[in-house]
């Protein structure tokens, strides 16, 4: 089978001095949203830094969901 895949466009971000740039494109039938796949990422992220013995956040600081982002510019 195989498989399809949508582009969702492009957004740019700025967080602190660096710009982010991000591509999107979804297989049309994922069985996850964008959300979780976020997520997960990232969970999957932390958890390979703790086995490498990296300290991510300092003082083991809570880290919450950014819900609305800091500057958005279209590209």
């Amino acid at each position: 089978m195989e498989k399809t895949y949508q582009s969702a466009g492009e957004m740019t971000r700025r967080i602190g001095g660096t710009n982010y740039r991000v591509r999107i494109h979804f297989q049309t039938d994922a069985k996850e949203n964008m959300q979780e796949k976020v997520l997960r990422l990232i969970q999957n992220d932390l958890e390979f830094s703790e086995e490498k013995g990296e300290n991510s956040f300092p003082n083991d600081e809570d880290c919450g969901t950014m819900s609305v982002p800091q500057m958005s510019r279209p590209a």
